[in-house]
C-alpha cells in the first residue's frame, strides 16, 4: 500500500506544466483513497480485535487510527463512488486485444503465455463491462422513479 500512495504522491508533485497528465493523476488519487481507507480500516479493526480488552485502551491509540480511517470513508459513502469513477474510467480506455489463438499452447513459449493473459484480460473486461451495466441501468430506473435523493 505504502508504495502505491508513495507513487502516488510522487506523480502529484511532479505533474507537468501544461496539465497533460493531470487526468492520470486523479484517476490515481481516486484509486488509491478508497483503498488505504479501507485497509488502515481494516489493519485497525484487527489490531483492536487481537488485542482483546487491552485494544480498548487510550494507550494503544487505536481509537485515533480507528477515527482516521473512518474519516477517510465517510465522505463518499464508504468510496464506493471513487472506485466506480476508477472503474468507469479505466473501463473507457481499455480497448480489447484482438487475438488469435496458438494451433497448441507450449506454457514453455513465451507468446503463448502473454496471449493467455491478454485472453484472460479481455474476458475480465467483458465481466466488468457487463456489471457496470446493470448498475448503471438499476441507477437510472431508481433515479427514473426518484429512490435517490441528489
Amino acid at each position: 500500500m505504502t508504495f502505491g500512495l508513495n507513487k502516488v504522491k510522487r506523480s502529484w508533485a511532479a505533474q507537468l506544466e501544461d496539465g497533460s497528465d493531470h487526468q492520470n493523476v486523479v484517476r490515481m488519487c481516486c484509486a488509491i483513497k478508497p483503498m488505504s481507507a479501507w485497509h488502515l480500516n481494516k489493519t485497525v479493526t484487527a489490531s483492536r480485535e487481537r488485542c482483546g480488552g487491552q485494544g480498548y485502551l487510550s494507550a494503544n491509540r487505536f481509537g485515533e487510527f480507528f477515527g482516521s480511517a473512518h474519516a477517510g470513508m465517510t465522505a463518499e459513502g464508504d468510496n464506493s463512488v471513487l472506485m466506480q469513477k476508477v472503474a468507469k474510467e479505466h473501463l473507457s480506455m481499455f480497448k480489447p486485444h484482438q487475438l488469435s489463438a496458438p494451433e497448441a499452447l507450449d506454457l514453455a513459449n513465451i507468446d503463448h503465455i502473454a496471449y493467455l493473459l491478454m485472453k484472460r484480460e479481455n474476458e475480465q473486461y467483458d465481466l466488468l463491462r457487463n456489471k457496470m451495466k446493470k448498475a448503471v441501468v438499476f441507477t437510472q430506473v431508481f433515479k427514473l422513479f426518484g429512490f435517490f435523493v441528489s
